[in-house]
């Protein structure tokens, strides 16, 4: 969620999230107030959400509280974390949340599983295709497993008062220009390690290789889904053996090894 997480990537691109109903109804709640439009079914009703993102303002939410008679829970997770709790309260067969996050990457999964509510019998999904394009995307077999609530465009973050420093005034434009001016930061003593990647074997060490691949020009799988990464030559490889000699070569600090993107 991208919103999920924070994430430092090399070219731009779309990810989205979605929020779902969990294998549970709405858990009934106390201290509900009186709400201009709600019904007998929401009102004094609450509901915990559960994401990887702060809430929204708090008179936002005393708003919606005010439309439905819905009062909200809000709980912030990092993304890893909170698909390790989906996964084991879903296995479990418990009770985690009413509302929750389906990232782009795992709506495929999350579909197979059966582990969400099907959305499809809760609102008018072809109604929503017009404004939400991406809809598809969280549509397996015929049901909608998530909404798409977030777009998240992938960028790189520089600091431009360390490259200044280091006596670069033009912002790169290619990878190569990208790794001499990381040298050039290190070698100045600008920064000992001027390069941060999560090497933990979680979800932001796959996006970061994904995106720094669409930086060499290429994908992880083509159109059929096939593997595009075993030739040496070929983006994917080519963004694995960068991010590797980025660590060999100090450009990362060696302890990233076990840190995720939430760290």
């Amino acid at each position: 969620m991208i919103t999920r997480r924070s994430r430092a990537t090399w070219q731009g691109a779309v990810g989205l999230a979605a929020v779902a109903l969990l294998v549970t109804a709405c858990s009934n709640g106390s201290g509900g107030t009186a709400a201009t439009g709600a019904s007998a079914a929401t009102s004094g009703v609450t509901i915990n959400v559960a994401l990887p993102a702060d809430p929204p303002p708090q008179a936002a939410l005393d708003q919606f509280t005010k439309d439905t008679g819905i009062k909200v829970t809000w709980s912030n997770s990092d993304w890893d974390s909170l698909q390790t709790k989906i996964s084991a309260a879903a296995t479990a067969k418990t009770y985690f949340a009413d509302v929750t996050n389906v990232d782009w990457s795992r709506a495929g999964q999350l579909g197979k599983l059966g582990w969400f509510l099907p959305l499809e019998t809760y609102l008018d999904a072809n109604a929503l295709k017009s404004d939400m394009p991406q809809l598809g995307s969280f549509t397996l077999d015929g049901h909608v497993i998530g909404v798409p609530y977030d777009s998240s465009y992938m960028v790189t973050t520089v600091n431009t008062d360390l490259f200044a420093k280091a006596g670069i005034t033009t912002m790169p434009t290619t990878m190569d220009d990208y790794t001499n001016d990381l040298k050039q930061i290190k070698d100045k003593g600008v920064v000992q390690y001027p390069l941060n990647i999560p090497f933990a074997a979680a979800e932001g060490l796959s996006t970061y290789w994904y995106e720094t691949t669409q930086a060499f020009g290429g994908t992880i799988l083509d159109a059929k889904g096939k593997p595009q990464f075993t030739d040496p030559g070929s983006a994917g490889y080519k963004a694995a053996q960068w991010m590797v000699d980025a660590v060999k070569n100090g450009l990362v600090p060696p302890g990233n090894i076990n840190v995720n993107d939430s760290q």
